[in-house]
């Protein structure tokens, strides 16, 4: 997130993790070794009951709140594939599996369909993009759905425009107000509030001090603290919060690779180095694409 420039980005860390670890289950050797360590894992045993627990501790679907996760394995129909590896995928991913041509308008737009089913079509113009070539081996993709209501929903009529000051200019938009007794935090270079969701935890907004740019926050272990312990790593009190927050709808489209070699994995995508011997027999194999998008968005409801 710190290229971002005049952009607003964003990225779902989660599940970034739950692509990493189903790309660890389908190589093997250094490929994987880099893999598990980026992940922070000793094992394919402590990954799978990391990524379990990570599963588990996020998904939910009980008509209150969405928040579903999602797995998928593409297949090229004129290849074999190793059925242990397809079964792990199955078994700790919950990864649905397809077969098809590579490189057809039909495979592609059931890839497409896929995703968008997976996500409430929130992401439609973003799966439009996705594409598997003629020379694809495997694919494989991952989802999160996230919706809930705040615990205390902003008030339609207390909704003005205002402006919003950014890096790129003044920028005009419709601002939701609330007062509410609660929590004020503050550290070194920001404060914050905690907007609670119904059943479902709460969102962070983080106000940086004059001066302080969002990009200084996010290299700072400071912050990462701060969100990581839910806030318990800096001041806080009890005040009346003037919340004043503007409504917004943001997506980001990312190609991933310059950053996941930036982190240490990098076997995988040179085909003299890559091992996917848990997957396939084909030694000529290597990681060409690897694309996240995310899309955020809140209003008076949620």
């Amino acid at each position: 997130l710190t290229d971002a420039n005049d952009e607003n980005k964003a990225c779902s860390p989660i599940n970034i993790y739950m692509a990493l670890a189903m790309l660890a289950e389908v190589t093997d050797g250094q490929s994987r070794e880099q893999i598990l360590d980026v992940l922070g894992s000793e094992n394919l045993d402590a990954l799978r009951k990391e990524a379990s627990a990570v599963w588990n501790a996020n998904y939910c679907n009980d008509g209150a709140v969405t928040s579903v996760l999602a797995s998928s394995l593409w297949l090229n129909d004129q290849l074999e594939f190793k059925q242990d590896a397809m079964n792990a995928l199955a078994m700790y991913y919950y990864a649905s599996s397809f077969r098809g041509e590579m490189g057809s308008d039909d495979f592609n737009k059931a890839l497409q369909d896929w995703i968008n089913e997976q996500t409430g079509g929130l992401l439609s113009e973003q799966a439009s993009g996705l594409k598997m070539d003629s020379e694809t081996i495997l694919a494989l993709a991952t989802t999160v759905y996230f919706r809930a209501k705040w615990d205390y929903e902003f008030a339609e009529s207390n909704t003005t425009e205002d402006t919003f000051h950014s890096d790129a200019g003044n920028v005009k938009c419709n601002f939701m107000h609330a007062s509410s007794d609660d929590t004020y935090y503050w550290s070194d270079h920001f404060s914050a509030v905690a907007k609670g969701l119904e059943n479902s935890g709460a969102m962070w907004f983080l106000l940086p001090d004059e001066g302080i740019t969002p990009e200084k926050l996010l290299s700072e272990d400071e912050t990462l603290d701060f969100l990581l312990s839910g806030g318990e790593s800096a001041e806080s009190d009890r005040y009346i919060v003037n919340l004043s927050i503007p409504k917004f709808d943001i997506s980001s489209d990312k190609r991933l690779l310059e950053d996941l070699k930036a982190v240490g994995i990098s076997d995988v995508f040179n085909v003299e180095k890559a091992d996917f011997s848990p997957m396939t027999d084909n030694s000529e194999v290597a990681l060409t694409q690897a694309q996240h998008a995310a899309r955020v968005a809140i209003d008076e409801e949620g």
